[in-house]
């Protein structure tokens, strides 16, 4: 799997452009807020729809234009055109020409692993750090699971709005029993699949890390949820009936601090991934390198489940990750990129890395103040204004 051309119009600060991709390695050289980080971001959106850096569509428009473009060629076993068109807040997929393709169907046709100096907070921040983490990871595993989570995100924001009317009247809404059901009945489906993933990923992110880290400590991870440890519910082999029934339960016995508070204090969008650490938490105990180690695990066993389960190679994109990992770190990216047999798009500030862009399954850009330059680059000639 390999992105053959890239075409972008309006996208972020970068000029247009249309880049020719080698079937290796892209290295992107460029000091610090030149654009070289918004041509990797292109890849992911083209990939997945969605900006790299969360926020909203709008934000990568360039301010300058009503709308933006990004036209991609994408080869496996057979080739495909992708395109994503933003314009008035409204996003709009083409694939192979053809206008208006769900999501779920779109994203099937590219898979992208991004790394960035962000993934750091996954171990350092907050619980909704690794929630991000962790729904990105399971949508890029399965496209179903983006369904999932709109409805559960529907379901919840209607009963909070539900919660926030009763908070004000005093009465509890007539409706709320109903919402309830939607909510144990999505909220089970998110939750099958965040467990799911992370028991795949439990045993390849633990011989990861031990490769990396070389020190005798372990990692381990495991999916955490006030709900399910206060009903007993034990996630090995839990059933869809089983989890619907305790978010049910768990939202009964929480229905007048709910009220009180105005929003939903408990299920899936309040539960975060557990990090031990030879049994301690890794946010607290870990030495920052082994906090760096369990990033670096976490995206080679993402890369790694992907291959295994799906029998193809996600397209890696690096973002000066570099500046982030220790010398012992990066000489094990850099040996583990080495054998990597799909296509890699990687950023960075430094040019004797630019080295590693060179032969015949490589090359090297620069990108210096939007404008992207380089073997196989030419400026590009289409619309900004989207088709619809």
């Amino acid at each position: 799997m390999r992105v053959t051309s890239l075409g972008l119009h309006g996208f972020r600060n970068l000029e247009p452009v249309r880049l020719e991709a080698p079937a290796r390695l892209t290295v992107i050289v460029g000091e610090n807020g030149q654009g070289k980080t918004n041509l990797i971001e292109a890849i992911y959106c083209l990939a997945t729809g969605k900006p790299l850096r969360g926020g909203r569509l709008p934000e990568i428009v360039n301010w300058e234009e009503k709308g933006c473009r990004i036209l991609g060629s994408v080869e496996e076993e057979v080739a495909k055109s992708m395109e994503v068109q933003v314009r008035s807040g409204r996003r709009l997929l083409m694939l192979d020409s053809k206008a208006s393709v769900r999501l779920e169907r779109y994203t099937k046709v590219l898979k992208v692993v991004a790394f960035t100096p962000d993934d750091l907070q996954v171990v350092k921040g907050s619980a909704e750090n690794r929630r991000k983490w962790l729904d990105r990871a399971v949508f890029t595993r399965n496209e179903q699971y983006a369904s999932v989570h709109r409805t559960f995100r529907r379901a919840l924001r209607s009963r909070n709005r539900l919660l926030r009317k009763g908070k004000d009247t005093g009465r509890v809404p007539e409706e709320l029993e109903a919402f309830d059901e939607a909510v144990a009945a999505a909220g089970a489906r998110l939750w099958l699949g965040r467990i799911g993933f992370v028991e795949e990923m439990a045993r390849l992110i633990a011989e990861r890390f031990d490769t990396i880290s070389r020190q005798g400590a372990s990692l381990e991870i495991s999916y955490q949820s006030d709900l399910l440890r206060e009903q007993d519910v034990s996630t090995a082999g839990v059933s869809r009936v089983d989890l619907e029934k305790c978010l049910r339960v768990g939202m009964r016995k929480r229905r007048r601090s709910d009220l009180a508070r105005g929003f939903t204090t408990a299920g899936p969008q309040v539960d975060d991934l557990a990090m031990k650490l030879s049994g301690h938490d890794l946010r607290t105990f870990g030495s920052q390198g082994q906090q760096r180690a369990a990033v670096l695990a976490l995206k080679v066993a993402e890369i790694e489940n992907l291959r295994l389960r799906l029998r193809r190679t996600p397209v890696l994109l690096l973002d000066d990750v570099s500046s982030e990992l220790d010398p012992g770190r990066n000489a094990h990216l850099l040996g583990y990129l080495a054998g990597f047999p799909g296509q890699v798009w990687m950023t960075t500030t430094d040019p004797q890395l630019a080295s590693a862009g060179q032969g015949p399954e490589a090359r090297c850009l620069t990108v210096e103040d939007g404008k992207v330059s380089g073997e196989g680059v030419r400026s590009l000639e289409i619309s900004p204004t989207c088709t619809w």
